[in-house]
């Protein structure tokens, strides 16, 4: 159960595809993290990550720099990176009442994942909104605010 905006969410398990493509990815950040905020942590659901009073999500992946590390259940330290993983029955939530809850409580990076369409959108945290800034749906993954964060596209979405 998630609540957003003082709502609960009940959402069903995630399919192998969606677990296969977040296992590839949180290893790729995994290797990328350890090598640039070595005190930082990449995390996976289930785990609650507390945004206000009236959210609390869990996201499928999330990056918490080593400055502000896990101390309490629910998490309340903020990510500095989280990443959504579609799936049919998760889309809605995920690209839109989600994406508000993170913009809101300040997370500077979201991005969605979609294995179905085997593309990943990002979004950087301008101000207090969200900017599209990279779409990325073949070739090597690349993001200006990651450098040296590469990884091939059709690996992360193979047989998914």
């Amino acid at each position: 159960l998630q609540l957003i905006d003082g709502m609960l969410i009940r959402e069903p398990t995630p399919t192998y595809r969606h677990q296969r493509v977040s296992r590839r990815l949180q290893q790729i950040l995994i290797a990328y993290f350890d090598k640039i905020d070595p005190q930082g942590e990449v995390f996976n659901a289930p785990l609650d990550v507390y945004l206000n009073d009236y959210t609390v999500v869990q996201p499928d992946l999330f990056f918490l720099p080593g400055t502000q590390p896990a101390q309490n259940d629910p998490v309340d330290s903020l990510p500095s990176l989280v990443v959504e993983i579609l799936s049919p029955s998760t889309a809605r939530t995920d690209r839109i009442k989600k994406l508000n809850s993170y913009q809101k409580a300040g997370v500077a990076h979201y991005w969605i994942v979609d294995p179905m369409d085997c593309l990943i959108e990002c979004y950087k945290l301008e101000g207090d909104h969200y900017v599209a800034f990279v779409r990325t749906a073949e070739g090597m993954f690349a993001h200006p605010d990651f450098p040296d964060l590469t990884f091939d596209l059709q690996a992360l979405f193979a047989d998914a």
